[in-house]
């Protein structure tokens, strides 16, 4: 059995010590350096990562469009004759109807509009029902018969009427107009309409019955037929014998058009002994006669549309009546020779296909 130096035992575990000691002195100097100088320092950590936000790529939509620019309605509401809500209606307007503003009432709390697709009808609406307005106060004043004549308390005159005309329109392709007492009192008597300032004409109502307050009625304006869509202007003449509340609310200006088509035909075409003449039949197809210059035109068919002949005259055309018009200058052709076109300028006509013949 071999035995071990003591003295080489002893060097032994010296060295193992001495390395134990050196690995945790290494240890404490590196959390140290590590850990708590870092933590003491003024300067980040050298281990720190800094990071940035990242904005949202999608940017924010608001639910809202932005309201358009200048003046428009913000609900649908009547346009009314005066500054009054007991006036009468001019008609009535939806809230994308575009509107031009024209003034103001004395008070501020009515604004004078335009319609923008209808010139010449302006009326009242109340200011909160128009956005777009900056100033209201910077607006004209607008004087009004509504204004003029109303009492502080609101209210009307016992025993007088007050003619208004609510509306014009068409029917049958013949002007109408409504007319409205807002009065307190009763109107009797002959009602008087003057037309683009032509002389008064009475209307054709029912004689005897006067309009009560608050009632109106509907009457056909005498002669007066719509080939065309066209302005007119209105005026209920006052009677000396019936004083009104307001004389200065009888007008009304605006457009009307036709309610029902305008059409010219050519309902055939003959040739006539002795001579053998041309003779053309046109027939009014619209609920109203025509008024307006007639042209009837005749050419040779293809290839040649050489023109044989044209009339063109100022004519009345009774409604479902045919005319005759004879060409004396077109002798001796073929019907299957020739084509006829017939046009009335005074006419929007519905039908343009039934304007030649043959067809």
């Amino acid at each position: 059995m071999e035995i071990e130096d003591p003295a080489e035992e002893r060097q032994r575990f010296e060295l193992i010590g001495a390395a134990i000691a050196f690995v945790v002195v290494a240890t404490v100097v590196a959390f140290f350096v590590v850990v708590i100088l870092p933590a003491g320092s003024d300067g980040p950590p050298a281990t720190a990562a800094t990071s940035t936000p990242t904005p949202d790529a999608s940017p924010q939509r608001d639910a809202t469009p932005p309201p358009p620019e200048g003046p428009r309605l913000t609900r649908a509401i009547e346009l009314r004759s005066g500054p009054d809500p007991r006036v009468a209606i001019v008609t009535r307007l939806a809230e994308t109807d575009a509107i031009r503003i024209v003034g103001r009432s004395q008070d501020a709390a009515w604004l004078t509009v335009g319609l923008v697709d209808r010139p010449g009808m302006v009326g009242w609406v109340p200011a909160d029902a128009v956005g777009g307005v900056e100033d209201v106060d910077a607006l004209p004043v607008v004087a009004s018969g509504s204004e003029a004549t109303s009492t502080p308390g609101g209210t009307l005159t016992p025993d007088l009427p007050d003619l208004v005309i609510e509306h014009a329109f068409s029917r049958d392709n013949r002007l109408m107009v409504r007319i409205l007492n807002q009065g307190a009192g009763d109107a009797g008597g002959e009602f008087l309409l003057s037309v683009n300032g032509a002389d008064p004409i009475a209307l054709d109502v029912k004689p005897g019955e006067p309009l009560r307050a608050g009632q109106a009625l509907e009457a056909p304006v005498p002669d007066f037929t719509l080939q065309l869509r066209q302005g007119v202007t209105l005026r209920l003449v006052p009677s000396i014998n019936r004083p009104e509340e307001d004389e200065t609310n009888n007008d009304w200006q605006g457009f009307v058009e036709p309610d029902q088509p305008n059409d010219i035909e050519v309902v055939g075409a003959s040739i006539q002994a002795p001579d053998d003449t041309l003779v053309v039949v046109v027939r009014n197809n619209s609920p109203i006669p025509l008024v307006g210059s007639l042209i009837i035109t005749v050419r040779e068919t293809l290839p040649s549309t050489t023109l044989l002949g044209r009339e063109s005259l100022t004519t009345v055309m009774p409604p479902d009546e045919l005319m005759e018009f004879e060409f004396e200058d077109i002798t001796d052709v073929s019907l299957s020779q020739i084509t006829i076109n017939v046009h009335m300028n005074a006419i929007l006509d519905a039908d343009i296909q039934n304007n030649v013949f043959p067809r």
